[in-house]
């Protein structure tokens, strides 16, 4: 009964880690221009007629979206971003003196498909579950401005759903449609940039914390980002001889303190270690995402060098 506090079996441990891009386009770029007729007087999007102004909306969203995370990303750590017009673009393509000392990209882009529907299901109950769709289509290609020669022709297809609200009279409702092509604009802006570029993303570790003390002090030294000394205490608790339930812990604790410190290798021999000892899935499943990290290293360190 006293044991409320003390019983807590683990504690998450959050952190980012940065993923690779899925092109390798280089580094150190001094320039990225982003083609956009409509960005410097939106006003005039109004005058256009629905169709076409639903799709101005949409790509003014991915421009804005895209150009946003870009900026975050290790690749571009130095880049001036501007968003040009077709009107600025085309004397610059043709005058190659001007580009010639600009490491640069120019990002077009080429083409948008959209199409909204409304999507009807059975659940298990055999009741109809109505949700609304926008598929879209979004067509990219990027240009190194030295050369001029196409890096990436690149082809963005998703959909994106929203259940349907109910009303107090069961009438649906659906988002809308400004809300849809917002949504639609800035879900393809992210994935677009995380093609390009690495990005971050946050990560969530359990770490085992029980009625044990030195997994306590552990856990606080890996709150205070002294994780050489919390490792130490690790290795020193795990030389004891321990119980093997008490033994895959500690290394899976290590584990995770070693992935802390980016030392994945370390990292993987621990959490195998710990899935040995007992084929606890938990464990596997963690050993496995190891390995990801492992493979998406490699990557990111030929993406930035």
């Amino acid at each position: 009964m006293g044991c409320i506090n003390s019983c807590i079996p683990f504690k998450s441990v959050d952190f980012e880690i940065m993923r690779p891009a899925h092109v390798k386009l280089g580094s150190n770029y001094n320039k990225v221009e982003i083609l956009c007729d409509y960005c410097e007087n939106t006003s005039a999007i109004y005058l256009l007629d629905s169709v076409n102004r639903n799709y101005t909306k949409v790509s003014l969203n991915f421009i804005y979206t895209l150009k946003e995370n870009l900026q975050k990303s290790p690749i571009f750590p130095n880049t001036e971003f501007s968003l040009i017009s077709s009107d600025s673009l085309l004397p610059t393509l043709k005058n190659y003196k001007a580009r010639s000392m600009e490491n640069g990209l120019i990002i077009i882009l080429d083409s948008i498909y959209l199409k909204d529907t409304v999507i009807i299901q059975n659940d298990n109950l055999n009741n109809k579950l109505f949700s609304f769709a926008m598929a879209h289509k979004f067509r990219f290609r990027t240009y190194d401005k030295r050369s001029m020669m196409m890096v990436d022709n690149y082809l963005l297809q998703d959909t994106l759903f929203w259940d349907a609200d109910y009303s107090d009279y069961l009438l649906l409702s659906f988002p809308e449609i400004d809300e849809a092509i917002w949504d639609t604009g800035i879900s393809a802006g992210v994935k677009y940039s995380h093609y390009l570029a690495p990005y971050w993303v946050d990560q969530s570790r359990d770490f085992y914390i029980g009625n044990n003390k030195s997994f306590k002090s552990s856990y606080k030294l890996i709150q205070l980002n002294n994780l050489d000394s919390a490792i130490y205490l690790l290795n020193n608790e795990l030389s004891k001889n321990t119980s093997k339930l008490k033994k895959e812990k500690e290394l899976h604790n290590l584990a995770v303190a070693y992935e802390l410190k980016d030392d994945l290798t370390n990292a993987l021999v621990m959490a195998d270690s710990s899935y040995k000892i007992k084929n606890n899935k938990i464990f596997k499943k963690y050993a496995e995402k190891l390995r990801l990290r492992k493979l998406d290293k490699i990557a990111l360190d030929w993406q930035l060098n």
